[in-house]
């Protein structure tokens, strides 16, 4: 079962995500969308951070761990 992921801050105006809960060990990788349901981000999580650069908006992160289910959690950008 896989456990619950969380990011913070949230909301956030940098550039910089931590993330709890994600297990390196099953090679997981995050998809962020915007508003519109747009693809803006994919890529593999080597470390519990992550740098990225969103405009204001709200995302929703999508992580996906090698055998368990994918999660989704929502991001506000300001």
């Amino acid at each position: 079962m896989v456990s619950q992921f969380s990011i913070y801050p949230n909301p956030n105006s940098d550039a910089i995500l931590f993330l709890d809960g994600v297990d390196l060990q099953k090679e997981p990788f995050v998809e962020i969308y915007d508003q519109f349901d747009r693809l803006v981000v994919n890529q593999q999580i080597t470390t519990y951070t992550l740098n990225i650069n969103l405009h204001t908006g709200v995302y929703f992160i999508k992580l996906v761990e090698i055998g368990e289910e994918e999660q989704l959690q929502k991001l506000i950008i300001h």
